[in-house]
């Protein structure tokens, strides 16, 4: 199945990349800050997939739960009850952010795990939450994202990172991803077609890792799929593209004063290591 992925994918990309050439990070001794000082103009990246990360969480690419959940799909059919991902959203329930980052922090543990920020974010959990939730029934909170998809906020909750999460709404989340596991072994991965997954490098000296924030369905198949590098977009939403670790004290929500350094730096150096998902069920 990877050496025909990998035709389709040559197949597709064959026809954009005479206009728009990807920064090669694949390379031995390519560094992301190559891109900022090479005056690169192009909008694409060449990532290898062992180099990406998942976001707030920070699995590595093939354990994360939507991937070990596809791999499990693929070489049997099944419906979400007897997944994987049923299996993590009922075991990993962290109650505050706290809970999620894996620090102790009185301030941290004020806020609930959905308004989750990491320390070099622009936003504040306040905002994240006024973004991404909506109140339900008995104060639960359901992510926007699932309502956009259609659930009812009165029955449902939860949000893609982790459990509590409705039967419905888990449901949701594994249609999703088998639906685009299922597409892109069809059709093969169109970037130029649905627009190209984004997110931001974390950087220490010569260590360096891209997670995944936008388009993490697609990001999860692909994984699922074992390709080598995966095109990103030269594009960050929600923090800077580069985020130094030697720049702790600029973080915004270190700034803040919502992380200390010391706190800070413990997320920024477990997501650059990798969390595998074992360490969760």
């Amino acid at each position: 199945m990877k050496s025909n992925l990998k035709t389709i994918f040559k197949k597709i990309f064959s026809k954009n990349l005479k206009a728009v050439k990807p920064f090669d990070l694949v390379s031995i001794g390519s560094h992301p800050l190559d891109i900022e000082y090479s005056g690169f103009n192009g909008d694409i990246i060449e990532v290898p997939l062992q180099r990406c990360r998942s976001y707030i969480l920070g699995f590595l690419p093939q354990e994360h739960p939507f991937c070990e959940t596809l791999q499990q799909y693929n070489r049997q059919n099944h419906v979400y009850e007897n997944s994987i991902l049923f299996q993590y959203y009922e075991t990993y329930q962290p109650s505050t952010m706290a809970d999620v980052l894996k620090v102790e922090s009185s301030r941290l543990r004020t806020y609930p795990a959905m308004a989750t920020v990491m320390p070099w974010s622009y936003s504040s959990p306040e905002e994240r939450m006024a973004r991404f939730c909506i109140e339900g029934s008995h104060s639960r909170l359901l992510s926007t994202e699932a309502h956009k998809h259609g659930l009812n906020p009165a029955e449902n909750y939860g949000c893609q990172f982790f459990g509590p999460i409705s039967t419905d709404h888990g449901g949701l989340e594994f249609r999703r991803l088998t639906s685009v596991n299922n597409k892109i072994i069809k059709e093969g991965y169109a970037p130029f077609k649905h627009g190209h997954i984004h997110g931001e490098f974390l950087i220490d000296g010569n260590n360096w890792v891209w997670i995944a924030i936008g388009g993490k369905h697609r990001f999860s198949v692909l994984s699922a799929l074992d390709v080598d590098t995966i095109p990103v977009a030269k594009l960050s939403r929600w923090a800077t593209l580069f985020v130094r670790r030697s720049e702790v004290e600029f973080w915004p929500n270190v700034r803040s004063g919502l992380f200390t350094v010391e706190e800070a730096l413990s997320i920024f150096d477990r997501i650059m290591k990798g969390v595998k998902i074992s360490d969760y069920l």
